[in-house]
């Protein structure tokens, strides 16, 4: 029988459309459990159950057509005929029919085996994390809907007034997430994926971002319009596909030179809508903050770069309203990223003097003052809560990433706060905290062992511009997997200055120390101390003969550095090892006690770890993890170059003292 014939046959006993009927069923009970589920309050997987059951039963069915409805027919018209084959098998007469339905069973079976496959593996498997003890729970979103909230449209017909729309989403954002309602998707959030999409973005396409990236249950529109001197309000709710409204509030009204006043109403609304109007409503602020100072401000949080310019701003917005929470958090945050950490505790005190009334102002405070007493299981334990607000927005999230494993060392919860953001079309090149969310994976991928993933993300990157310190976890991975980090030096398109080749060629060397051995090390030293004479730093030049073993000459670089700067923590650290290496013990001492006599306010440890390095250089085991507890304890973090990162410690990377350091935060 040809397959055109069975195809004929087929058609000529009605198969295809019983088998219509049952894709028919399938759609129609998908369809129906999928508008019931939410109202009965089923389970989202129930959807996923009746797929599983509907694909299962299928095959089955098929089986069914022809145990019951077709072969008693075909029986007996083949008996009528007398071509009744005298040999039968289990399911009936091995006819041609038969042989082709039942191949088509087989065949179905396993497309749909595989189709079962991907469905399971996809709605119970993928991306699990098994659930971490301790340091404030394992980083998990609520299991709580979503909400959009879109910029409110401006109909009065005047530019100047189309901050007010922003000032209306941003309030309205803020009492939502205070009030722990659900994880919010704001404008700014679609404005950065929309700008980080490579296709280019603009209109309505930017709901379209909102809906097919993050998929919210609700979504708050609104609009406003000027009526002589009053602004008018409207806002409604719809639903996640914004193709159904759920509620249409009352106009607010208000004098257009205090629009605040309009938004304040309407936030509390919204909210009485989405919890209940009894409650009394806390936010981030305790009162709206003035018109000038929130424009201000705006323009502060919008600059492309954290400069001086932009500190201008934010003090500005200070001066026109003292009581404005957010612009003095920006304020100490910008100290505390340019390492000004007393400036940044001064302005600490004055906002914990002023401020920290509500839940959310003491949380945003105590992390703060974790961090300048360098307690990181506080500072991850309060960032925590802030990131549960809003996992989706590029700043918080980076700087989860970065406080999970520099400041915690905790490499394998890193991919759960990594996945949050789909990065599949982002332009990490022009995105700075989607180029740092990768480089703060490639270490934790680095710690797991997962070097072809370091090599994927990072191999991708370093030869942009400005991003080439992605060449040293991409050098590390090719330590470990036995390639030549030197190859990366000839790629085409990379550009390096001077001090930039001497910094990856010596953190080269010294990674290839702890991971190698001297002989292999010596090949990046040498390479850069042949560099030609003002391309190499300084410092760089002096700790490749450090590690070289060259310590004569280490030792006269050492002591220009110390001449240009005599306070400098780490070149005293080196030449305190340098004296003891040279076998000089009152030299070391002197240089020790010089370290020693510096401790001051806000170094984190840092002059602990020199310490346990000058210990590990005399081979003093207790004292190098007495020292090295006392560092990790001040805050001292976890970064590319120490602890696991540093040869001085290699004798000791296996031993259960060194482990315990390594997890001192957990």
């Amino acid at each position: 029988m040809r397959f055109n014939a069975f195809l004929k046959e087929c058609q000529d006993k009605e198969v295809f459309k019983k088998l219509s009927i049952y894709a028919v069923f399938s759609w129609l009970a998908i369809q129906v459990i999928s508008t019931l589920q939410q109202p009965m309050g089923l389970s989202p997987r129930v959807v996923t159950y009746t797929l599983i059951l509907l694909l299962i039963g299928f095959p089955v069915y098929i089986f069914y057509i022809w145990k019951f409805q077709i072969a008693p027919i075909h029986k007996k018209n083949m008996a009528e005929a007398g071509s009744l084959p005298s040999k039968r098998g289990f399911f009936g007469s091995k006819t041609p029919f038969q042989r082709y339905y039942f191949l088509s069973i087989f065949i179905v079976s396993c497309l749909i085996t595989l189709v079962l496959f991907f469905v399971v593996r996809n709605n119970f498997f993928k991306n699990q994390v098994p659930n971490e003890a301790g340091l404030a729970g394992s980083i998990t979103l609520k299991n709580t809907d979503k909400i959009g909230v879109l910029k409110f449209e401006n109909n009065t017909g005047k530019d100047t007034l189309d901050i007010v729309g922003k000032m209306a989403a941003d309030w309205i954002t803020h009492g939502i997430t205070q009030k722990d309602i659900a994880q919010v998707i704001t404008p700014q959030v679609v404005e950065d994926y929309s700008n980080i999409i490579k296709s280019q973005l603009s209109g309505n396409k930017k709901n379209t971002v909102l809906q097919d990236y993050f998929k919210p249950a609700q979504i708050i529109i609104g609009n406003f319009f000027l009526n002589g001197n009053r602004l008018i309000f409207q806002s409604s709710i719809t639903d996640g596909k914004l193709d159904k409204t759920l509620i249409s509030l009352d106009p607010v009204e208000c004098d257009s030179n205090n629009p605040l006043d309009c938004i304040e109403e309407l936030k509390q609304r919204l909210l009485g809508f989405l919890i209940t109007a009894e409650e009394k409503d806390t936010d981030i602020e305790e009162t709206p903050p003035k018109y000038a100072a929130y424009e201000t401000f705006l323009e502060a949080k919008n600059a492309a770069v954290y400069d001086d310019s932009t500190l201008e701003l934010i003090e500005k917005a200070i001066e026109i309203d003292p009581k404005y929470f957010e612009p003095r958090l920006f304020q100490l945050t910008y100290y505390y990223d340019q390492l000004q950490y007393r400036k940044a505790d001064s302005i600490l005190k004055i906002i914990t003097k002023n401020f920290s009334s509500n839940p959310r102002q003491q949380n945003i405070v105590q992390m703060y003052s974790s961090l300048l007493e360098g307690n990181n299981r506080e500072v991850y334990r309060h960032l925590k809560r802030e990131y549960d607000l809003a996992p989706f927005e590029l700043n918080t999230n980076a700087t989860m990433l970065t406080v999970g494993l520099q400041y915690i060392n905790r490499p394998e919860i890193i991919d759960t706060v990594f996945q949050e953001i789909d990065m599949k079309d982002s332009d990490a090149e022009n995105c700075f905290y989607c180029s740092n969310r990768v480089y703060i994976k490639t270490y934790s991928d680095l710690a797991l062992k997962r070097f072809d993933s370091v090599i994927k993300y990072a191999g991708a990157l370093y030869r942009y511009n400005d991003q080439e310190y992605f060449l040293k976890p991409l050098a590390v991975a090719y330590l470990a997997k036995g390639k030549d980090p030197l190859e990366l030096l000839t790629a085409p398109g990379l550009r390096l200055s001077g001090e930039q080749k001497s910094d990856f060629l010596l953190y080269t060397g010294i990674q290839s120390l702890v991971i190698q051995g001297e002989a292999a090390a010596s090949v990046y030293f040498k390479q850069l101390l042949k560099m030609p004479e003002g391309e190499a730093a300084d410092f760089d030049i002096a700790r490749a003969y450090y590690y070289s073993k060259a310590y004569i000459k280490a030792l006269e670089q050492f002591e220009k550095l110390k001449e240009k700067d005599p306070e400098d923590l780490v070149v005293i650290g080196f030449l305190a090892n340098i004296h003891a290496l040279q076998d000089n013990p009152a030299a070391a001492k002197e240089e020790l006690e010089l370290l020693n006599s510096l401790r001051g306010e806000y170094q984190f440890g840092q002059i602990d770890y020199l310490f346990s390095r000058y210990y590990a250089v005399i081979g003093d085991k207790d004292q190098v993890f007495n020292y090295m507890k006392r560092a990790v304890a001040a805050g001292y973090l976890y970064t590319s170059s120490k602890y696991q990162y540093d040869p001085h410690f290699k004798p000791y990377l296996n031993t259960p003292e060194f482990k315990a350091i390594l997890t001192y935060w957990h």
